[in-house]
């Protein structure tokens, strides 16, 4: 999956309509959706700004699905419907295969988790989430 980050702007409206529009957030099951024709008109205007800020920034997007309340990081996600192939070699993958996806609407603006970096609590140094969480809390450097 390919992203562009999201500006600051476009990151705090999507937060900002997330809270202030609770029926757009639906913590689905398997295969079900937010029902659309329960949404009002106000909802139903914010639902269109979120997905015009998504379809801008993931590559091969197709469709809005929902926000998700927070996740086991604490963050909210965005379920949203995409090609999966869309970063393929369309001469040797021509057939586009559209699937669900899930993001948290932090990794649109900062980039996938598993690039993310924190600073050690005790020297400061950069260190990413995995080193974090095999090596506890402190860094290589402080061990």
């Amino acid at each position: 999956m390919t992203i562009t980050l999201i500006t600051q702007e476009e990151y705090d409206t999507l937060l900002s309509i997330q809270k202030e529009f609770p029926a757009l957030t639906f913590q689905n099951k398997g295969y079900e959706y937010l029902k659309m024709s329960e949404l009002t008109e106000i909802e139903l205007e914010k639902f269109k700004e979120a997905e015009a800020i998504l379809e801008k920034c993931i590559l091969g997007f197709n469709k809005f699905n929902h926000f998700r309340g927070e996740n086991k990081n604490g963050n909210i996600e965005v379920r949203f419907q995409y090609n999966w192939t869309a970063d393929d070699d369309y001469s040797k993958n021509p057939l586009p295969f559209t699937g669900v996806g899930y993001l948290e609407v932090e990794e649109l603006f900062r980039g996938f988790r598993e690039n993310w970096k924190f600073n050690c609590e005790e020297c400061g140094k950069e260190v990413s989430e995995k080193e974090l969480k095999e090596k506890t809390i402190q860094c290589f450097k402080c061990m």
